[in-house]
Order: C-alpha cells, then structure tokens, then sequence
C-alpha cells in the first residue's frame, strides 16, 4: 500500500543522514554501513533503536507525502544529534 511504502521512504531518509548506504525497491529495502569508527557504530545503533519503536505504528497516520516529510523531519530533530 502507499502508507507501506511511505514507512520505507521514511526509514530510507532517516538511514540516509546517518549515512548508510540504501536501496529501496518497492517495500523492500537494503542498507549498509562501512568503513567506520565504533564509537560512531554504538550511537547509530542507538538511534536505530529509537527509528524501530517510531515506525512500528506509523503507516496508519502516513496518508500523505507531506505528514511523511514531517514525521522524517520530527525524527531528525528529536533523536540524532546534530552535525
């Protein structure tokens, strides 16, 4: 469905400025971490913690691409810290 599909361009944004490497085909996407320090591992395992619990029930109240853009926006804010 397009709220599926709303939820993976979320995850996909997020992942994308802790600079993972992503594909996304339909629902279905990949993401890959290389090259770097454990200590910057360890916070971005926090954080994609936290991405776990804010997605669960997410696609329910993603109906447009604007409430999208402001649930990748509130994330950011509110859970990673800023460069």
């Amino acid at each position: 469905t397009d709220r599926r599909l709303r939820r993976i361009r979320l995850i996909t944004e997020i992942l994308k400025k802790l600079d993972f490497r992503v594909a996304a085909k339909e629902d279905v996407m990949e993401a890959s971490l290389l090259k770097i320090a454990r200590t910057d591992i360890e916070s971005r395992l926090k954080i994609m913690g936290k991405l776990t619990a804010y997605t669960k029930q997410l696609d329910m109240v993603m109906y447009n691409d604007a409430v999208t853009d402001m649930f990748i926006e509130d994330f950011v804010r509110d859970h990673m810290p800023q460069h």
